[in-house]
């Protein structure tokens, strides 16, 4: 350099030696800088990095300058080499976790020295983490409706905002539409209808780093749905948002629900709306066929037909009226026994007869004539204070014209029938309840 500096000088001075000892020599320190990374920057475990810098020297070229690199405190890209521009570079393989100090030395001819560091992070690598909340897996959706998208992310590695999510359909669904981030809760959620068919639901999420997460479900989507999956599709189930309702199904009853699709709680295999024995119900409401939908309770009955058709275990002349069922049996029996015969057959006793209309229906009833009937009405007791066996409190009568005149011996009511003192078949009669007449019973 200093050479340099006498050909710089007046050849006068230099001939004559005259240069003057003051003269002090100052040599510029060489500047180095790293321009990538920064500090600050993060990076994987086990990742390679490029390290980028240059340097400058007011005095000498790139050419006279040498570099060195470390990694804290130890060498590293000895052989790197200044370019033309003064830039260098290291390649250096991250294979020490925590912070980590890079650092450049750039040295002159003349040993001065410049230098600059960054402070970066060596992280574990982890995958974001993303898991598909919905849609469920093996979920089964109409083909009309707005499936529901919902992912959630995660990564040790750096914020959610940096993760970047994609989405696939293996049935080829464009489903671009669909969110590529997520909140600041991780939460990315969307919905949109597919297409009818079989698909698997991909969601994929990369991070900062490179590194990927994906999380999958198997969908369909039908025409039809089958939405709670017993295997009955929505047109054949009765509800289809509950696994235990559909045809055919256990149907407890008393819970309120119908579980087997019959329209009524409890089992009822024929659709009669009477439920089979043997599910809590009371006898009398029992369907004693429950494969026949012409026989259960209340179904009306003919007599010596030798089939029970309503369940009460009578082969009698039977049928309803309003809110009453009514029963002839062509069986003489006295009214005591007859009135019990009724009870023991579910019914609430010899029948009440509260209107005219059912005084009619009464007599018409019966497919065996008309023979004189037992009905549920007497004074035993207590004379002349006639009462309804069953409680009935109805004010309608219908005696025949001067009764009843029987006094104490005659306390139970015949309807009339065939009895040939009387011309009105219809009207009633106080006879001595020891004699037999055929009976009828009825149950409200």
């Amino acid at each position: 350099m200093l050479r340099a500096l006498i050909f710089s000088l007046p050849l006068s001075l230099v001939l004559s030696g005259c240069i003057d000892s003051s003269i002090r020599i100052v040599n510029s320190t060489p500047e180095a800088t790293i321009t990538s990374p920064v500090t600050g920057d993060s990076f994987i475990f086990g990742s390679s990095v490029t390290i980028r810098g240059a340097v400058f020297d007011a005095n000498n070229s790139a050419s006279e300058l040498s570099v060195s690199w470390r990694l804290n405190e130890n060498e590293i890209c000895a052989d790197s080499q200044i370019a033309g521009d003064g830039s260098a570079e290291c390649n250096l393989s991250l294979d020490q976790p925590g912070q980590q100090r890079i650092l450049l030395e750039v040295r002159d001819p003349d040993n001065a020295t410049g230098s600059a560091f960054v402070d970066i992070s060596v992280l574990y690598g982890e995958d974001p983490v993303v898991v598909l909340l919905e849609p469920l897996e093996d979920a089964i959706y109409d083909v009309e409706t707005s499936i529901p998208f919902e992912a959630q992310v995660s990564d040790a590695d750096g914020p959610i905002s940096a993760i970047n999510l994609s989405w696939e359909s293996s049935a080829g669904d464009d489903l671009s539409a669909l969110p590529v981030s997520a909140g600041a809760d991780g939460i990315a959620s969307a919905s949109r209808p597919l297409s009818v068919g079989t698909h698997t639901i991909t969601v994929t999420a990369t991070d900062a780093f490179g590194l990927v997460g994906s999380s999958s479900v198997n969908i369909e989507v039908v025409s039809d749905p089958d939405n709670d999956d017993d295997g009955f599709p929505a047109s054949e189930d009765c509800d289809d948002n509950d696994a235990n309702a559909y045809p055919g199904a256990p149907d407890p009853f008393g819970d309120g629900i119908d579980q087997n699709c019959d329209e009524v709680d409890g089992v009822d295999l024929d659709g009669d709306g009477w439920l089979a024995p043997g599910q809590g119900v009371a006898a009398a409401d029992e369907d004693c066929d429950d494969s026949d939908a012409s026989i259960y309770p209340w179904a009306g009955d003919l007599a010596e037909d030798l089939v029970d058709s309503d369940c009460d275990g009578l082969d009698c002349d039977a049928d309803q009226l309003n809110n009453a069922y009514f029963v002839v049996c062509a069986e003489a029996r006295e009214w005591a026994v007859a009135n019990t015969t009724c009870q023991s057959y579910g019914y609430d006793s010899l029948a009440s007869v509260l209107s005219l209309t059912e005084n009619n229906f009464l007599i018409q009833l019966s497919t065996m004539g008309t023979g004189s009937l037992w009905i549920g009405f007497s004074d035993r007791s207590s004379e002349g204070n006639w009462a309804w066996e069953d409680g009935s409190t109805a004010a309608y009568t219908n005696w025949a014209s001067g009764e009843p005149n029987g006094g104490s011996g005659e306390n139970c009511l015949e309807f009339i029938g065939t009895n040939p003192n009387f011309e009105n078949p219809t009207l009633w009669n106080d006879a001595a309840c020891d004699q037999s007449r055929w009976w009828a019973c009825s149950k409200r």
